[in-house]
């Protein structure tokens, strides 16, 4: 035969014989017809026998090796490993101890469904773990694996203390152990490759400030600012500066409706009242009603009218004003005064602050000052006018008429209070005129005043001579000023306002002859320069004459002689009076 093959012994204590029987089908009992072999030997106990070309005893493995073949053609062999003889309980397996073939202690399952994993549910219990789509394998508090259901997209695995695992959205906040790079980059893990984040600049420090902001600072380190305030914003500190947090603070949350952000003084907040949220009609401005801001009820201008001009209102809206304004402060204590056309700065100055109660503002002859006396602030009993004490102005005692009276009355007392008169007062009338009674009624007089008299004695002048009155001798006694017996002494202060006089003479020609007045031998004022002594008596007067003097001046009276031609007058005599009033 061509075919190897075995027979095992059984471990019995007979044996088999082989015997060649060529060409015979069925051998003889208790034994094996080998066909065409040859080389048939007899076996031990427990052999088994090989059958090839020839038939070879293989000698008995031990206990628990299993006989295992070698290879077509080649003697099988007994196991190095040895086996269990016998089943054990239902679900266990063999399991290599590396050396011989055990029974494990955990039975497992008969069979499984696709994609189930095996899993100890209890103590030497393996069982099937059911699968899940896009599911994550876990465990519970105690360790039993599962698999928790696919989550929503974005939502990552998030541990949670004491339990197990469970998809949640991702955390906004948290802290980084630690980040690895070279310089001035940061390595992030991303699958099977690592991108690389670039830094503005590099990040040498090794712990930043708390709460701190990072900013760049070109190619030198990144530098973290120190925590701000609660409130306060970020604000930049230009092209050239780091930003810096603002010194105010500013709302974290929105106002009421209407709200908008306003200096308290030391930082920003909502401001109390609200402001509108839509655009008014044109031309209209926001403006307070006492609790809000509004739009208001009249327009405003909304472009610049000339230089100088400033709004007005035209009893509906403002508008720009006729007249011009300054546009630059004046001096200290200046006012706006029209001149007519436009506001101006005043010349004049006022007072800036208030005075002591009472004190009002008069000109000082430059500007307007604080008076230094004061007046009544209150009004008084009908008819009291305001009058000093000596010190300030008060409500004086008696009372005075409140409406006009007949013309030409005045302001009289009636021993209580002032009246008007029953009598009437002339107007002043010329200067120098006094009040007379006509038992009525007062009129205007000229005063009487102080009339200074001379009248000389008849005398014969000379041509071009010049002659110094003296009472009651020749006209032509005196040539000299200055004599004493010339001199008429004024003897209270007033004016010389009129002179009067006649010549009487044997007529001569009708050459003009002055008469003059001199004071205190220093000062001439002419009386006439025309007397004209062809006609005696020759008459002259003065009444426009306006000679001031003191009591103890002095005046003499002077006749300037023409050159008569052809005749002189003779015999010539002169009355003359000066009223000093």
């Amino acid at each position: 035969m061509s075919q190897a093959g075995s027979l095992g012994g059984g471990g019995s204590s007979s044996s088999l014989t082989f015997t060649t029987d060529s060409g015979v089908a069925t051998p003889a009992a208790s034994n094996v017809n080998v066909l065409g072999g040859t080389g048939i030997t007899t076996s031990a106990v427990g052999d088994t026998i090989t059958i090839d070309s020839t038939v070879t005893p293989v000698p008995t493995g031990a206990t628990g090796t299993v006989l295992q073949g070698a290879g077509i053609g080649v003697t099988p062999v007994y196991s190095t490993a040895t086996y269990p003889s016998t089943a054990t309980g239902t679900g266990t397996l063999l399991r290599a101890d590396g050396t011989n073939w055990t029974v494990t202690t955990s039975t497992y399952p008969a069979t499984n469904a696709v994609n189930t994993l095996l899993y100890a549910s209890a103590t030497n219990v393996m069982s099937a773990l059911a699968t899940g789509n896009n599911g994550v394998l876990i465990t519970s508090a105690l360790g039993v694996p599962s698999i928790l259901a696919a989550g929503t997209t974005g939502q990552v695995l998030t541990a949670t203390t004491g339990s197990p695992p469970t998809w949640a959205p991702p955390a906004t906040s948290g802290t980084v152990t630690s980040v690895t790079g070279t310089a001035n980059q940061v390595a992030v893990a991303n699958g099977t490759t690592t991108p690389v984040i670039s830094l503005v600049g590099p990040y040498t420090p090794s712990t930043y400030t708390a709460h701190g902001v990072l900013i760049g600072e070109g190619t030198s380190s990144i530098a973290a600012l120190a925590a701000g305030s609660a409130g306060q914003v970020l604000q930049s500190g230009g092209a050239a500066a780091d930003p810096a947090y603002s010194t105010a603070t500013y709302p974290s949350t929105a106002g009421t409706s209407g709200k908008v952000l306003i200096s308290n003084g030391t930082n920003i907040v909502s401001s109390t009242p609200t402001y509108p949220n839509a655009s008014p009609a044109a031309g209209k401005i926001i403006i307070g009603d006492g609790t809000n801001f509004i739009a208001s009820t009249p327009t405003y201008p909304n472009a610049s009218p000339a230089a100088g001009k400033v709004l007005i209102g035209d009893g509906t809206n403002f508008v720009a004003s006729t007249p011009t304004y300054p546009n630059a402060s004046a001096s200290t204590g200046k006012i706006l005064i029209s001149d007519g056309t436009n506001f101006i700065s005043s010349t004049p100055t006022y007072p800036n602050a208030a005075s002591t109660a009472l004190k009002h503002i008069k000109s000082d002859g430059t500007n307007f000052v604080t008076t230094t006396v004061t007046y009544p602030d209150a009004s008084v009993t009908a008819g009291k006018v305001i009058v000093s004490d000596g010190t300030n102005y008060i409500a004086s005692t008696p009372t005075f008429p409140n409406a006009s009276a007949t013309s030409g009355k005045i302001i009289k007392s009636d021993g209580t209070n002032w009246v008007a008169s029953t009598e009437t007062y002339a107007a002043p009338g010329t200067s120098g005129n006094i009040l007379t009674s006509d038992g009525t009624n007062w009129t205007s007089a000229e005063s009487v005043g102080n009339p200074y008299f001379i009248q000389t004695l008849a005398g014969n002048p000379a041509d071009a001579t010049t002659y110094f009155l003296q009472q009651s001798l020749s006209t032509i006694t005196n040539t000299a000023s200055g004599n004493a017996n010339t001199r008429y002494y004024i003897t209270r202060a007033g004016t010389i306002k009129k002179v009067y006089g006649v010549v009487t003479c044997t007529v001569g020609s009708s050459n003009a002859t002055t008469i003059a007045l001199r004071l205190n031998n220093t000062t001439d004022t002419n009386v006439t320069t025309s007397l004209n002594l062809s006609a005696s008596p020759a008459t002259f007067n003065n009444t426009a004459l306006s000679i001031t003097v003191a009591a103890g001046d002095y005046i003499e009276f002077k006749l300037i002689c023409p050159t008569w031609n052809p005749t002189n007058p003779t015999n010539v005599q002169i009355s003359m009076t000066a009223l000093v009033q």
